[in-house]
């Protein structure tokens, strides 16, 4: 059985930004005339057929039009303009990163008389080469997230989430971090965003499980790459009461750089060992350091869970406490 695997490499960094150019594609092209003649000012609308999410602008005066940042997908492209035939071109598939032109000429006749055509081969081409992803069977762990954001991910996995659910079958692998489960001072950012990953990630795996497509979260602790070296970005604003929290946590980032115990080589093998497993994992810690904290965390939470269980159960109604 054909697999079709999605390597996201997850968030590196710690802002949030969203991703249009990176994810996105666009649809241009011109309307001419019968002569051949451009015609400017004429209307284009484009809908996306599956959320029927509709933008509308005008041929400018060399007659051409521009819808860049549309999420892929399937999109109609209509064109009306005064004293010709509405024409509305159909069926049009825009994958990740395409920039596809859809051309019209316009026959003479009236603007409430509308000629449907359907999209194929012919009628749109690629004007540039990054065709990023019509996504299976191509190794896309160099395809860029917008840099590395979570709307990132979000747009990619919605590009190519049909081709797996009309195939029944697929495996999503999201890279989170031990940063997802566990929080430190100085990197909030970083965890908000890792957290995101998992809730994002968690939800799919329920969502998706009864379509045969799986769901993995990486979340590897401390390896030997460039995060904490000239990947990472820091704040130049010090402030002094936060020096044995925040200052000290980039200290220890500064002064371990290089010096992980994590290898990223055995990293991907394990990652490899999951995806082809019978019985994958949700969660997939990576290394020694990741699996203590996990454990850590873990028992932390259920001793709070323990600890306040009769104060929590108390937040029910009366009538549904008899099980304290």
């Amino acid at each position: 059985m054909r697999r079709t695997v999605i390597l996201a490499i997850g968030l590196l960094g710690a802002a949030l930004g969203i991703a249009s150019a990176q994810t996105g594609g666009q649809i241009t092209g011109e309307a001419r005339d019968p002569s051949g003649a451009l015609v400017p000012n004429a209307s284009v609308t484009v809908t996306n057929t599956a959320t029927s999410v509709a933008r509308s602008t005008t041929t400018n005066t060399a007659g051409i039009y521009s819808f860049p940042g549309l999420t892929p997908g399937t999109y109609d492209v209509k064109v009306a303009v005064a004293g010709f035939d509405t024409i509305v071109k159909t069926n049009i598939e825009l994958q990740v990163q395409q920039t596809a032109r859809v051309d019209f000429t316009l026959a003479v006749g009236q603007s409430t008389q509308t000629v449907e055509v359907s999209a194929n081969a012919a009628l749109l081409s690629t004007e540039n080469a990054t065709i990023g992803t019509v996504i299976e069977q191509q190794r896309i762990i160099d395809l860029p997230l917008n840099g590395r954001s979570f709307f990132g991910l979000v747009a990619l996995t919605n590009a190519v989430l049909p081709g797996m659910r009309k195939r029944r079958s697929g495996h999503i692998v999201n890279f989170s971090s031990i940063g997802g489960l566990v929080s430190f001072a100085a990197t909030g950012y970083y965890h908000a965003t890792k957290y995101a990953v998992e809730g994002l990630s968690e939800s799919l795996s329920i969502e998706l499980a009864p379509l045969g497509i799986k769901v993995l979260i990486v979340e590897p602790g401390p390896f030997r790459t460039d995060w904490a070296g000239r990947s990472l970005l820091e704040s130049r604003t010090v402030i002094d009461d936060y020096d044995s929290t925040a200052g000290e946590r980039r200290r220890q980032s500064r002064e371990q750089s290089g010096k992980q115990q994590g290898d990223p080589v055995r990293a991907g093998e394990a990652i490899i060992e999951a995806v082809g497993s019978e019985n994958p994992p949700l969660h997939l810690l990576l290394g020694k350091p990741a699996l203590e904290m996990g454990y850590k965390k873990l028992e932390a939470m259920k001793k709070d869970f323990d600890s306040w269980r009769q104060t929590t159960l108390g937040a029910d109604y009366p009538e549904f406490q008899d099980a304290k």
